[in-house]
């Protein structure tokens, strides 16, 4: 089961979340989720349903589609904004969590987000929960702060499964961001109350790429 949960967006207060590293590298605490750097304008990920995330000259997040697709998650100072939104940030200003928690009749697009954070600023665990569903991803990175593995156990109604994704990068723009990768995927999953007798496994692989825009 593929996800995307690109859930980056940026804190309150800039001096917090952004700075300069060594070779002049422009990096925030939502460009590294990303594993972005520079002042990106736009990124989308090229699929049926392309995946398009928007930033400020900051390197903040302004807006990610939700699963709710007649509504975007916006961001205004770094804080989400709109009926049914909400965001919280921990003292690095690091997202932490983020929800679309609609009620009435429209209860079922539940969309929230919580995200933990290995020592270097990057992903380690990021839960997903919807309605019905619940989904919990662990990151592994290399030695160049790419993500190099996921590792996914989720659950959707009766079924429960496991996905481990791993990723080859194979293009970079001239400001070093992947815009090429190979993902290749092993999923396993079987009913809740099976007892793992009746595992169904599937093997795929694809190649992933992005286009990537920058401010002038």
């Amino acid at each position: 089961m593929k996800r995307i949960l690109f859930l980056v967006f940026c804190v309150g207060l800039i001096t917090s979340s952004c700075n300069i590293v060594k070779g002049g590298d422009f990096k925030t605490s939502d460009l590294m989720l990303f594993e972005l750097k520079g002042h990106v304008k736009t990124l989308k990920y090229n699929r049926t349903d392309p995946y398009v995330v928007t930033f400020d000259e900051n390197g903040m997040v302004t807006s990610c589609p939700c699963y709710d697709q007649s509504s975007n998650f916006n961001f205004k100072n770094g804080k989400a904004v709109g009926k049914y939104f909400s965001s919280n940030r921990n003292a690095k200003g690091q997202l932490t969590k983020y929800a679309y928690e609609p009620v009435g009749n429209n209860y079922w697009r539940l969309d929230m987000y919580e995200i933990t954070y290995n020592d270097n600023g990057q992903a380690d665990t990021i839960v997903h929960t919807g309605w019905e569903s619940q989904s919990e991803i662990k990151c592994k990175y290399d030695d160049k702060g790419l993500c190099i593995e996921e590792v996914e156990d989720y659950y959707m109604a009766s079924i429960v499964g496991k996905e481990t994704r791993t990723y080859t990068y194979i293009k970079f723009d001239d400001n070093d961001n992947w815009i090429e990768r190979k993902c290749k995927k092993h999923n396993v999953e079987w009913e809740e109350d099976d007892n793992l007798n009746n595992k169904m496994a599937r093997d795929e692989e694809y190649v992933e790429t992005r286009t990537i825009t920058y401010y002038q």
